[in-house]
């Protein structure tokens, strides 16, 4: 993967003109510094730097897989992303609390103990269900950064503004001079005038 890797780096460099098939380029000190892949010559200097995503990309055209997430891995960015955007976060129910309403549940009775084992259960298979979810989401979302409010599925709501007692006085009197020019209805203003005074 590394070799291909390097391939995939040079030929975009080559294709970019970024630099010439002949320029020497050293792939045992090229590889991968944080977000790049840097080419290098012999003498370890830096010649190009090429952004991670597109040599994934390049390596995935070819057929190369790269390298999954692991489960855990995933839902940690998922629930960080999920806080950032104001989502709910499922609740895992602590084990040791748990153990103690079954402790509990089988001194008292033994049905009180099922029922308390079988609600336990539920709650765990609750738990995994919305994670799954919330991953799910989080995917469909494109896997965005925690803080980036992109793809949003709620419009914004709109905030009422609060007039001052100065304001809401001008607004009727200027109301009850349109009613006096006959410019709306008697109906008219009253309903206009209840909306002013938030009636």
């Amino acid at each position: 993967m590394g070799n291909e890797a390097f391939k995939a780096a040079l030929n975009y460099a080559i294709d970019r003109g970024e630099i010439n098939s002949d320029t020497p380029v050293e792939e045992a000190l090229s590889g991968y510094k944080g977000i790049y892949y840097e080419l290098c010559d012999e003498k370890g200097k830096i010649i190009c730097k090429i952004p991670q995503g597109i040599v994934a990309k390049k390596l995935e055209d070819k057929g190369f897989k790269s390298n999954p997430m692991t489960e855990s891995e995933t839902r940690e960015k998922a629930v960080l992303w999920a806080k950032s955007m104001g989502y709910p976060i499922p609740n895992k129910m602590g084990g040791c609390l748990a153990f103690i309403l079954i402790i509990i549940g089988l001194f008292a009775f033994v049905v009180p103990g099922i029922l308390i084992l079988l609600w336990v259960w539920y709650q765990g298979n609750q738990y995994e269900r919305d994670m799954r979810q919330l991953v799910a989401k989080w995917v469909d979302a494109g896997k965005p950064t925690p803080g980036k409010k992109e793809n949003l599925e709620r419009p914004l709501e709109i905030v009422p503004e609060k007039n001052s007692e100065e304001e809401i006085e001008q607004k009727l009197k200027d109301l009850l001079s349109m009613k006096e020019r006959k410019v709306i209805s008697d109906e008219e203003y009253k309903e206009m005038r209840k909306k002013i005074l938030g009636l």
